[in-house]
C-alpha cells in the first residue's frame, strides 16, 4: 500500500518550497501585526508560539496541496504521515480561532462592566471549543488507525492519540464542573496547572511514540512519500518547541510569579 501511494502522489517540486516560504512569511508577519499592539501579545510573540504556528501552518498547507492532489484523483490522505498532517491542522484552526479572538476583542471579553450579550455568546464559545476540538480529533485519530495505519506499530500510535483526546476532553470537562469554565477558570492555579500539564503532557508523549514508530519505519526502510515523512517532522519539531518554550519559562527569573493568580 505505502509504495504504490508513494508512486501516485507527485514528488517534491519547487513550488512547494515557495509556497512554503510565503506561507511562514503571511503567518509570523500576520501574528506581528495582530499581537504586537498589546502587552499579552508581546508575551505571546516572546516565546515558541511563532514558530509552532508556523509548523502548523506548514501542515494545513500540504492538507490542502493534499486535496488538490485528490480532486486530480490521487489518493490523499493514503499514509500514515497525512493523519498527522490532518492532526496538527485541527490543532492549528482550533488555536487560530481562539487566539485571534482574544487578541482582536480584548475589551469585549475582558473589558470591565456586565458583559453584554455577544461577549457571553463569545465567552461560551471559547469554553467549549477545545471539548469540542478534543472530541474531533479523538474521532479523527480512530478514523486515521482504521483508515490510514498500515502496520500495527500505526495502529497503535493512532489508538494512543486518540486515548490522549479523550484525556484532554477529560480533563477539559472535569474543568468546567469544578472550577465553572475552562478559559476563564484561570483564577485558580489548580486549574492552571492540570491545564498546562495536560496541554504540554499529552503532545510530548504522542510525539515520543511518533518518533519511535517512524524510526522503525526508516530501519526497515518502508518506501513512504516524502508528504508522510513531512507530517512526521513538522509534528515532532511543534511540540519540541513547545517543550523548549516551557523549559525557558521555568528557567526564567520570572517564573516565581507564574501563574500570577492565587489559591
Amino acid at each position: 500500500m505505502a509504495s504504490d501511494a508513494r508512486v501516485e502522489l507527485p514528488p517534491l517540486r519547487l513550488h512547494h518550497f515557495f509556497a512554503a516560504t510565503a506561507v511562514a512569511a503571511v503567518t509570523l508577519a500576520g501574528m506581528k501585526i495582530v499581537a504586537s499592539d498589546t502587552a499579552s501579545g508581546r508575551v505571546w510573540l516572546s516565546g515558541g508560539v511563532p514558530a509552532v504556528f508556523t509548523l502548523q501552518s506548514l501542515a494545513m498547507l500540504f492538507v490542502l496541496f493534499g486535496f488538490a492532489w485528490r480532486r486530480r484523483g490521487l489518493r490523499f490522505p493514503s499514509q500514515p504521515g497525512h493523519g498527522v498532517l490532518l492532526m496538527l491542522t485541527v490543532s492549528h484552526v482550533y488555536t487560530v480561532a481562539v487566539l485571534m479572538t482574544a487578541q482582536l476583542m480584548p475589551d469585549l471579553l475582558f473589558g470591565p462592566g456586565e458583559p453584554g450579550p455577544l461577549a457571553v455568546l463569545t465567552r461560551i464559545a471559547l469554553e467549549w471549543a477545545w471539548p469540542v476540538v478534543s472530541l474531533f480529533s479523538l474521532c479523527l485519530c480512530l478514523w486515521c488507525a482504521k483508515t490510514l495505519a498500515d502496520a500495527t506499530r500505526w495502529r497503535a500510535f493512532f489508538w494512543f492519540a486518540a486515548l490522549m483526546s479523550a484525556l484532554v476532553l477529560l480533563s477539559n470537562l472535569l474543568i468546567e464542573k469544578f472550577f465553572t469554565s475552562y478559559f476563564f477558570a484561570l483564577g485558580s492555579s489548580t486549574a492552571y496547572w492540570i491545564s498546562m500539564g495536560v496541554y504540554y503532557g499529552t503532545p510530548a508523549l504522542e510525539a515520543c511514540l511518533l518518533a519511535v514508530v517512524a524510526a522503525i519505519d526508516y530501519r526497515r526502510s518502508v518506501s513512504r512519500h516524502w508528504s508522510h515523512w513531512l507530517g512526521v517532522v513538522l509534528a515532532i519539531a511543534a511540540v519540541a518547541t513547545n517543550t523548549a518554550q516551557i523549559l525557558w519559562q521555568i528557567l526564567s527569573p520570572a517564573w516565581s510569579a507564574y501563574p500570577p493568580l492565587a489559591n
